[in-house]
Parts: C-alpha cells; sequence; structure tokens
C-alpha cells in the first residue's frame, strides 16, 4: 500500500507493505514515510448488526523533541488520511447494500 500525504504544506510518499488475516485483521507497517515508525491494525468483528471495523495505529519518532512535536503534526495528518478512507469504504459498503 502507498500513499501520498501531506503535513504543513509538505509532501511524503509512504509505502507501507499489508498482512492481512481473512475474516480477522489486516496489519501494515511502515517501511519508507515521514517518521521512523508507523504500526496499523484493522480488525474486523462480528456483531448481530454487521461487522465493527475497528483501528489502532501506533506512530513512533525520534530526535527527542524536535521529533514529538514532528511526530504531533503527522499523527493528525495520519488520522485524517485513515478516516477519509473509513468514511469513503463504509459510504461505498452502503451504497452496494441499497
Amino acid at each position: 500500500m502507498a500513499a501520498l500525504r501531506q503535513a504543513m504544506r509538505l509532501s511524503c510518499e509512504s509505502a507501507m507493505p499489508c498482512e492481512y488475516r481473512p475474516a480477522f485483521c489486516a496489519n501494515s507497517r511502515l517501511v519508507r514515510g515521514p517518521v521512523p515508525h508507523v504500526l496499523e491494525t484493522f480488525t474486523f468483528e462480528a456483531t448481530p448488526d454487521g461487522t465493527r471495523l475497528t483501528y489502532t495505529g501506533e506512530l513512533g519518532t525520534d530526535l527527542w523533541r524536535a521529533g514529538e512535536l514532528w511526530g504531533g503534526v503527522v499523527a493528525g495528518t495520519w488520522i485524517q488520511a485513515v478516516q477519509t478512507s473509513l468514511d469513503a469504504i463504509k459510504a461505498e459498503a452502503e451504497r452496494r447494500l441499497r
């Protein structure tokens, strides 16, 4: 999975290989991007009403305080990108149900 993201007028491309465990989980980790490490997990759980998708993410930085500040900038952009993608996926899934 590759994505182009922008943070503070800077853009970067990230590359993240994904591991899929059918029916349960998708994991990805950052191999190229704006911070030293990102781990993401998308977990799927059956519910009486359908499926619940849970996203968890971990972002790691270096360079002490400077890294912490940059991580705060990147995290906000990253979370917004994930939310935008999940919203689009949900809208398409609901459209297909109609």
